[in-house]
């Protein structure tokens, strides 16, 4: 028993049963030590439905707080967790029934990154594997950023607990959002070994409540404070690097693809003009804007020269406040 599996749970109470009953009825649940999971206040019978589970399986460890966020949530399980690994997953998720049987045959490494299914809007499922050889499946860490596309979530890795002690990996607390990218551009640039697995281990699904997709101007604002501060605290860890160093420049290239995408959520979920206005000053004052990204992407080119000129970014995110 050396996994640990850490839920934050928040009016989870529709989803959280899949999720526990997905790992409770996996292949080698020997290989579980504990399941924690975090009701961060919520405000519906999550905490009820916990509470029987809890009741009838003396593996799951319940953890009942006020709402404090996500970020809070998590470092509280792994200050919690007992295990030699670690897995965060959403509670609105469920696992494979391989999961466990697949990870015991590959817990002698800092991260372990596996493939998953991702649901959409509409129901469909799209499988996310990397086709790797067998002579190809364990990297550095900063091999693993050099090569990823700029997805990086918690829930397809799996953590060495020492690891992330040792290198005081660890959530920023004021974060509702982008947290993962932030842990796991701190992780991977620390860990010395990864193994990557073509195995879908993970099913992501499509949860219209879900935070990211809250509309309200006051959220979308905390939502662009939470990707400032983690632009912000990338910035810092790339400085740490002797500039110009394959290390500074791998993480020079994570860093522009999220603030690439930053720019995209401000003219896609609408932000105010003058609020666009104020992160072009802002993120110009830090450096990070003109977007320094190669891409081979006619469209993504497009939009990042729009937004490295400034006016015709503004112009476009005018046109479509009026869509």
């Amino acid at each position: 028993m050396i996994l640990s599996i850490i839920i934050p749970c928040y009016n989870a109470a529709g989803t959280i049963h899949r999720c526990l009953d997905s790992i409770l009825q996996a292949d080698s649940f020997a290989l579980v030590k504990e399941v924690i999971c975090i009701n961060d206040g919520s405000t519906d019978g999550t905490w009820d439905t916990l509470s029987v589970y809890g009741k009838e399986f003396d593996i799951i460890k319940l953890i009942d707080k006020k709402n404090e966020g996500v970020s809070i949530a998590r470092n509280i399980g792994l200050e919690h967790a007992s295990g030699e690994y670690l897995w965060l997953i959403d509670s609105d998720d469920f696992i494979s029934p391989r999961s466990f049987s697949v990870l015991e045959q590959h817990l002698n490494t800092d991260i372990i990154n596996f493939g998953y299914r991702q649901e959409d809007s509409s129901g469909e499922y799209q499988s996310n594997l990397v086709n790797v050889k067998s002579s190809e499946n364990e990297s550095t860490g900063y091999q693993f950023l050099d090569r990823n596309d700029g997805r990086l979530y918690l829930w397809n890795n799996v953590y060495k607990r020492s690891f992330l002690q040792e290198h005081s990996i660890k959530f920023l607390a004021k974060l509702i959002s982008l947290e993962d990218s932030l842990f796991n551009t701190v992780a991977f640039a620390k860990a010395k070994r990864v193994k990557i697995l073509s195995n879908e281990l993970y099913t992501y699904c499509y949860n219209q409540s879900s935070i990211s997709r809250i509309k309200s101007l006051d959220h979308l604002l905390k939502l662009g404070q939470s990707s400032i501060n983690v632009h912000t605290n990338i910035l810092s860890f790339r400085n740490e690097r002797v500039k110009s160093s394959h290390e500074y420049n791998i993480i020079q290239k994570r860093l522009m693809h999220t603030v690439l995408g930053f720019f995209y959520s401000l003219l896609v979920e609408k932000y105010p003009i003058y609020y666009v206005k104020e992160i072009l000053i802002t993120y110009g004052r830090l450096g990070l804007v003109p977007v320094k990204r190669e891409n081979n992407d006619f469209k993504i080119l497009v939009f990042q020269r729009m937004v490295n000129m400034q006016w015709p970014f503004l112009l476009l995110c005018r046109l479509n406040r009026i869509t």
